[in-house]
This record gives C-alpha cells, structure tokens and sequence, in this order.
C-alpha cells in the first residue's frame, strides 16, 4: 500500500480477492482476508466487514487487524 492512499490499498485488494475466490474455488469459498502494510481506517475496515473480507496490517511493528465474527 501506498502512504496515505487507503482507497487505492482496498481497491487493489477486494477485486482480486472475488476473482480468485470465483476461479480457484468455486462453491467452496474460502474466508477472504485482505492484507494491508499499514492501517486503512475504520471506514475502510467496516466496508471490507460488509463485503465479508477481514483485514489485517502492519502497525507498530506488529500485526493488527479486524476479523469477522465466526
């Protein structure tokens, strides 16, 4: 990701995310978790919520992020 470019982090992240989760494995979908280098925002994080993407980054020299509810 870009500094300071979130928008075009989860962009680049969400279609590739369906497309490979279309053609790779059909009715037998994976959990779709997008990666980011650093944070994208709670805006960000609640989109990709609703599109059933976790998200995880890099911040403070450790891994963060928000998952899903089992």
């Amino acid at each position: 990701m870009s500094k300071s470019n979130p928008t075009d982090a989860v962009r680049a992240a969400v279609g590739p995310l369906f497309a490979y989760s279309h053609f790779l494995y059909g009715f037998d979908k994976p959990k779709l978790i997008a990666l980011f280098s650093e944070p994208v925002g709670t805006g960000y994080v609640d989109f990709l919520q609703t599109l059933g993407i976790d998200s995880i980054w890099w911040e403070n020299g450790a891994c963060a992020g928000q998952a899903l509810p089992s």
